[in-house]
């Protein structure tokens, strides 16, 4: 599991995205804020951070808005800074969402690769990714429809973060139904299971998506 996440970072700090890294801003609808944030960073020195705190859009109106598509699949996304700090979507977050829209197959043929050594070692349970302190359920989100739109065996999907953050995450998987097979999400003692609706499958085993709590400090993951 944990491989699987090293290998996806490793392409985006091999990038020039990885430059947006170094910032902690929100996205703004004023692009020229956006430039901005953009031209700091081209002289920003490692370690070196800039924080810019800007409202992303207007948030009015219905839940179902296109945030991006990956190879014409769309990912529908809300931000909810009520929910807490990890409510809104950061430059991370939408760098990371970034690279998988434009190096989808990219992504998929390293992840595949991997899916390859695991099955010589007798292991064919496909790939398996835990997000941890997910806030939103955004890019778990985007890397079920990055495995929707190519051949990436993607199985099984964890999405985690404190108690507070679950009802958000929940309702970013539930509004993306098209990007998964069967949804869990467990909370006070008790699980709920959902069917989704994927459209653009390929050959590949389906997709199963967790939402849970993750109690920081608990090393056995069933004790949460």
């Amino acid at each position: 599991m944990h491989s699987s996440m090293f290998l996806v970072f490793s392409l985006l700090f091999s990038s020039p995205v990885s430059k947006l890294l170094l910032l902690q801003f929100r996205v703004h609808k004023n692009k020229t804020l956006l430039e901005r944030a953009k031209s700091k960073a081209q002289g920003l020195q490692s370690g070196q951070e800039v924080f810019i705190m800007a409202e992303m859009g207007d948030n009015s109106g219905g839940d179902k808005q296109v945030f991006l598509s990956i190879d014409e699949t769309p990912i529908y996304f809300r931000e909810d800074w009520n929910t807490g700090i990890g409510g809104g979507l950061w430059s991370t977050g939408l760098a990371i969402a970034k690279y998988f829209e434009h190096h989808y197959s990219d992504v998929s043929d390293n992840l595949n690769r991997l899916a390859e050594m695991k099955r010589k070692r007798g292991e064919n349970d496909g790939i398996s990714a835990i997000e941890l302190g997910s806030g939103n359920g955004f890019l778990s989100a985007c890397l079920l429809a990055l495995a929707q739109t190519t051949s990436l065996s993607l199985k099984n999907v964890v999405v985690t973060d404190m108690e507070d953050h679950l009802i958000l995450m929940e309702k970013t998987i539930r509004t993306n139904p098209h990007v998964w097979d069967e949804l869990i999400v467990t909370k006070e003692g008790s699980s709920s299971t959902y069917h989704g609706s994927p459209s653009n499958r390929k050959e590949r085993p389906a997709s199963s998506v967790t939402v849970a709590e993750y109690k920081w400090g608990v090393d056995d993951f069933n004790q949460k």
